[in-house]
C-alpha cells in the first residue's frame, strides 16, 4: 500500500470503454478486454 501511495497515487486512473459484442476490438497495449455475451468491456491504463 505504501508503494502504491508513493509511486502511483498521482497517476491517472483506468479508462473504461464498453463496446458491442459484435465489434472487433483491438487489444490494448496496457489493459484487458472482458468479453461477455453481448458486450466487451475494455480497461486501459494511461
Amino acid at each position: 500500500m505504501q508503494t502504491w501511495d508513493r509511486e502511483w497515487r498521482d497517476h491517472p486512473g483506468p479508462d473504461f470503454t464498453l463496446y458491442s459484442g459484435e465489434v472487433t476490438v483491438p487489444a490494448p497495449a496496457v489493459g484487458r478486454i472482458f468479453r461477455k455475451r453481448h458486450t466487451q468491456l475494455v480497461v486501459t491504463w494511461a
